[in-house]
């Protein structure tokens, strides 16, 4: 397990997908057909839980220019700043229950913020990070 700081907070935008965990892959893939960078630019997934123990998963883009979020008719969401455990996950797409693994090992960490929301930050198509916040 490594740490990551994030200095400033990172402005994405997406949606919640509505079959969590089905239908990641196919979210994912319709905000890439819709980015003229396509995968030049930082995707992520962001979960948490409600209080009633249902699991909420965003599917975004990395917002690089302002009002892309309403250009595309997307929410807009915030990764906040600060301290992050992470685990890097190499070949993600062929590793993919490693994900799952690396979120349930680190929640036992002492020092996780367990009321911040875990971060699946998708650097390109062979490297992605899980991320929890780490207590300030």
């Amino acid at each position: 397990m490594e740490t990551q700081i994030l200095k400033d907070d990172i402005k994405i935008f997406g949606f919640p997908v509505k079959t969590f965990p089905k239908g990641i892959g196919e979210s994912f893939d319709s905000l890439v057909a819709l980015m003229p960078e396509g995968t030049n630019r930082s995707y992520y997934g962001i979960s948490s839980m409600t209080p009633e123990g249902k699991m909420i998963y965003i599917a975004g883009v990395e917002e690089m220019n302002d009002g892309e979020a309403e250009k595309f008719g997307f929410e807009r969401y915030i990764i906040s700043k600060g301290k992050y455990f992470s685990v890097k996950i190499t070949d993600w797409k062929v590793r993919i229950e490693l994900i799952k693994e690396s979120f349930h090992s680190m929640m036992e960490v002492k020092g996780v913020d367990h009321m911040s929301p875990c971060v699946e930050w998708y650097k390109n198509d062979r490297e992605m990070y899980c991320m929890v916040k780490a207590i300030s």
